[in-house]
């Protein structure tokens, strides 16, 4: 018995001689210090170290939304010493709007889910917006802009706003700003209307607090830390979405390798990581309500992502029809 404890673990990658890890790991961040990604990074990081028996630095590669970091890790080698903690949207939307798609998320081995939330459209307390059917019904009403902030077209939050546009038959003016700092500081100063961003700890707080309104969140159901919150399908009059064709805006936090890292590798990595999200000093650094409560199958979570997927490429090939 004691010869199987001190041999748990200790796995090979094809093309080594040594257990699995033998090295150090660098973990890719496509983000910058301080980004709720990067927090996410640095609260797991020490807990990986510590289940994996080697140093994990994190490694930041912010820059054209995520694509920077996504392609240090599809360049890597893939012996499972270069990872990467990342929203999935740099790895699913983003390629798809990129004028050369030279990476795409089959480039991916997702390993497991480290952080899940909605994106969230919201407005300031004092605005005269005292709902999502409000906000639609003053875009339809014509007059000033309605503008609502988010990252851009090349992420999530951008393809949400495009989505809600073509669902409500509405134009809601796009703001494009760097940051989900800026977004809030913008709506609550009154500089746009709204924001649509991945729901973060600050905005939750904010919520909490009284100094924003959530007007819908974007997935299927409503999450249980906001409860009175209605969805963006049920601000449509569509109760029971069909998970096939409409995109469940509900973000992952993924932690990925690259993709021929090898299953022994992902086995240790995923346990791993499965214990670090269980510990107290992790779901802190995250944020519990963000944490997933388990990680289901590898490949619901895939199914998933298609569907994401292939809504974007619908609101690509539509885009390119009006075009012409």
């Amino acid at each position: 018995m004691g010869a199987v404890v001190l041999t748990a673990g200790c796995v090979q990658t094809p093309g080594r001689s040594g257990p699995y890890p033998d090295g150090d790991i660098d973990l890719i961040v496509p983000a910058e210090a301080g980004d709720v990604t990067d927090t996410v990074a640095r609260a797991v990081a020490p807990c990986l170290a510590d289940r994996l028996g080697v140093d994990v630095a994190v490694r930041n590669r912010p820059g054209e939304n995520g694509v920077l970091g996504n392609r240090a890790l599809v360049d890597a080698e893939p012996d499972g010493h270069t990872l990467m903690i990342s929203s999935v949207g740099p790895s699913l939307v983003t390629p798809l709007l990129l004028p050369e798609r030279d990476y795409g998320s089959d480039d991916f081995r997702f390993v497991g889910v480290v952080r899940s939330a909605p994106v969230v459209l919201f407005t300031a307390a004092d605005s005269p917006v005292d709902s999502a059917e409000t906000l639609l019904a003053t875009a339809k009403a014509g007059g000033p802009p309605v503008t609502v902030a988010n990252r851009g077209d090349t992420t999530v939050e951008g393809f949400a706003l495009w989505h809600l546009n073509f669902m409500a038959e509405t134009r809601l003016e796009p703001a494009r700003t760097d940051s989900d700092a800026e977004i809030l500081r913008g709506v609550v100063a009154g500089d746009f209307m709204a924001g649509l961003v991945t729901l973060t700890p600050e905005l939750l707080a904010g919520i909490e607090s009284g100094q924003l309104r959530p007007l819908a969140s974007g997935g299927h159901e409503r999450p249980a830390y906001l409860p009175e919150v209605p969805t963006t399908y049920e601000v449509l009059g569509r109760r029971f979405p069909d998970p096939a064709a409409d995109p469940d805006l509900v973000i992952d936090t993924a932690f990925s390798a690259p993709k021929d890292v090898g299953d022994a590798a992902t086995s240790t990595l995923s346990s791993a990581l499965s214990r670090c999200l269980s510990t107290d000093d992790v779901q802190r650094g995250i944020g519990a309500e963000f944490v997933p409560a388990d990680q289901g199958e590898p490949g619901q979570r895939r199914v998933g992502y298609r569907n994401l997927q292939h809504a974007v490429q619908l609101q690509l090939d539509m885009a390119e029809i009006e075009g012409r």
